[in-house]
C-alpha cells in the first residue's frame, strides 16, 4: 500500500469529507494536505462559532478534522474537549457518558503534549474529568498544576486550593484512620505496610496544612498519624496546635493529655486533663486521663478519686473497672507505680 500526503488532485473533490481517501484499484491511501497556521486558526474560529450557535455536529466536525491533520494542535483538542464536556452533561445514557469520558481523556492528555504553551483551561478540564471519575490521584496532580499556572484567575485559584485541600484531607483520613487509637484503647502495631501508609497520610496532612494552616482537623489528623507510629513527641505539637485552633473541643486536649501520659510527663498531663474537664465534666474518659496522670505521678489517692468519678459516669465500662483495679494494686504494693501510660 502506498501512502501519500497532500495529493491535490485526489483531495480537490473531497477536501474534508473523509479522514483519508483509499483507492480500491491501486491500494493508494492519501491524507489531506497540511494546513497552514492561518487556515488552522480559521477552522478553530468556524468551529467555535458553530459551538456558540449550538451547531454541535458542525463544530465537532471542524475540531476533529483539524486534529486529524494537526494532531499536536492544543487549541483544537481543548475546543473539542470543551464540546465533549457539554455533550457529557446532556447525555442521559451511561454508556454514552462512559464513551465521552474516554474520548475526553484521550484528547486532553494528548493536548498536554501539544504545540505552544499550555493554557490553564486544559488543567481545569482535566480536574473536572478526574473528579467526575473519582480518580483522586490524577485530580490532585492537575489541581496542583492549575494552582501553579500563572494565568489561573484568583477566584478559580481559591476554589482549586480549597478542593485540593479537601481531597488531600480525605486521602489522609483513608490512610490514617485504620490505625487510629480510640479513647481508652491502644492502637495495634501498624507493621511495615501500615507504617508506609501512615507516612503517606502524614505527607498529605502536612500538604493540607501548608495551604490551610488554620485547619484544626488536619493538625489533629497529623497528630493521630504520629501517635499511631509511636511518635508521641512529634504528635504533641500537632495536637497542641489543634487545641489552640479549636479551644472549645475537649477531644483536642484529650489527645494532648495522652501524649503527655505516653512520655511520662505527669504534671503537663494533669493540667491538660483538667483543662479538658472544664469543657466537658461529663466525659468519663477525661476523668480516666486525669486519674492516670495522678497515678504516674505517684498520687494514688488522687488517682482513686478521679477513677471513682469516671465510674460514677460509666459504671459498666470495663476499661474503667480495669483502671480502678490497677490503682488498687498499686495501693497494695502489688504493682509498681507506672512511669508512663501505656507502659
Amino acid at each position: 500500500m502506498v501512502t501519500t500526503w497532500g495529493d491535490a488532485e485526489l483531495w480537490s473533490a473531497w477536501p474534508l469529507a473523509l479522514d483519508a481517501w483509499h483507492c480500491e484499484a491501486c491500494g493508494n491511501v492519501t491524507w489531506p494536505a497540511g494546513v497552514d497556521v492561518e487556515e488552522a486558526e480559521q477552522w478553530i474560529r468556524i468551529g467555535a462559532e458553530a459551538a456558540r450557535n449550538g451547531q454541535v455536529a458542525e463544530a465537532e466536525f471542524y475540531f476533529r478534522r483539524l486534529i486529524n491533520v494537526r494532531p499536536r494542535s492544543t487549541a483544537a483538542r481543548i475546543n473539542l474537549a470543551t464540546l465533549l464536556s457539554q455533550k457529557h452533561e446532556a447525555a442521559t445514557n451511561e454508556m454514552d457518558r462512559a464513551r465521552l469520558d474516554l474520548d475526553l481523556e484521550h484528547h486532553l492528555t494528548h493536548a498536554l503534549h501539544g504545540n505552544g504553551p499550555t493554557p490553564y483551561t486544559l488543567y481545569l478540564l482535566l480536574v473536572q474529568l478526574y473528579l467526575r471519575l473519582e480518580r483522586d490521584e490524577e485530580a490532585v496532580q492537575y489541581l496542583e498544576a492549575l494552582l501553579n499556572h500563572q494565568d489561573t484567575p484568583p477566584p478559580l485559584r481559591a476554589r482549586a486550593a480549597e478542593r485540593l485541600s479537601n481531597l488531600l484531607f480525605e486521602q489522609a483520613i483513608r490512610l490514617i484512620e485504620p490505625w487510629m487509637a480510640r479513647p481508652g484503647e491502644a492502637s495495634g502495631s501498624p507493621g511495615r505496610e501500615g507504617a508506609a501508609r501512615l507516612r503517606l497520610g502524614v505527607a498529605n496532612a502536612e500538604r493540607v496544612i501548608e495551604n490551610r494552616p488554620d485547619h484544626a482537623p488536619s493538625w489533629w489528623l497529623l497528630g493521630k498519624a504520629h501517635q499511631a507510629l509511636g511518635e508521641h513527641e512529634e504528635a504533641l505539637p500537632a495536637f497542641q496546635q489543634a487545641a489552640t485552633l479549636s479551644p472549645e473541643q475537649p477531644d483536642m486536649l484529650r489527645e494532648v493529655t495522652l501524649c503527655h501520659l505516653a512520655t511520662g510527663d505527669a504534671d503537663r498531663a494533669s493540667r491538660a486533663a483538667r483543662d479538658a474537664l472544664l469543657l466537658n465534666a461529663e466525659d468519663a474518659g477525661l476523668h480516666v486521663n486525669l486519674a492516670l496522670s495522678h497515678l504516674i505521678r505517684g498520687d494514688v489517692d488522687a488517682a482513686a478519686a478521679a477513677g471513682s468519678e469516671a465510674a460514677l459516669l460509666e459504671p459498666s465500662e470495663p476499661s474503667i473497672r480495669a483502671l480502678i483495679d490497677l490503682i488498687n494494686e498499686v495501693r497494695r504494693g502489688e504493682r509498681p507505680v507506672p512511669r508512663r501510660w501505656p507502659e
